[in-house]
């Protein structure tokens, strides 16, 4: 998709879903398309198993190719363009949410329930710990739920947008925001084997554990700290 095209998409969602606000600053950025990448994990040898990574060119409904961030003074408005979203049936988007408090994430799925029915659900968590605090196979437990301080998600596959609005109460009313994108589309291949298609934006640095992240997004007009 050309980012005219994508940024016209954005501008359309923000106009019809997120009311104007004075005050507020507005980031926007782009990530090239195509680059999703597959990952194989199997169970097998113990204790960790093993994981490879190579290119997927054909999953779409995975790959991000744009972010658009608002934040005023109520709110944090996110909107995640992908390149075909329609395509998506078993979808995680996470937004990563960096502030001076410390930081969080918002985890939106689209996935069947147990009567076959796809929906759209939306958790928020405290974010994954440091490496030092993982188990030897590089995992970590963390508990998240529904939201109960009003957060609204939502995928619009006719737009290939994820559109999330969280507000500042939910974050401890930041000065700032910093905002990070990964999506994760999974599935079983047999017992003993998963498959995991994802992308993110931007690029993490070599060797670290946590995605790229935006600029500090400050909430008065014109300043990006």
């Amino acid at each position: 998709m050309p980012r005219s095209i994508v940024a016209l998409v954005l501008a359309c969602v923000l106009t019809t879903a997120v009311p104007s606000a004075a005050s507020a600053e507005v980031w926007r950025a782009y990530d090239p398309a195509g680059d999703v990448t597959r990952t194989t994990s199997t169970l097998d040898p113990k204790p960790c198993g093993i994981s490879t990574v190579e290119p997927s060119d054909d999953h779409p409904n995975a790959d991000v190719i744009a972010v658009e961030v608002e934040h005023d003074r109520d709110s944090v408005h996110i909107s995640v363009a992908l390149a075909d979203l329609r395509r998506a049936v078993d979808l995680s988007v996470t937004v990563g949410l960096r502030t001076p408090a410390g930081g969080w994430d918002l985890t939106i799925r689209k996935e069947p329930d147990l009567t076959g029915k796809v929906i759209t659900s939306a958790d928020i968590s405290r974010q994954q710990p440091a490496p030092d605090e993982l188990d030897e196979c590089g995992g970590y437990t963390t508990i998240s739920g529904t939201s109960r301080c009003g957060i609204k998600a939502s995928m619009r596959p006719k737009r290939d947008v994820v559109i999330a609005d969280v507000p500042r109460r939910c974050l401890r009313t930041p000065r700032w925001v910093r905002v990070s994108v990964e999506t994760y589309d999974s599935k079983q291949s047999n017992d003993r084997s998963f498959r995991t298609m994802n992308d993110e934006w931007g690029t993490r640095q070599e060797g670290s554990w946590a995605p790229a992240y935006s600029p500090r997004i400050g909430i008065r007009e014109g300043r990006v700290r």
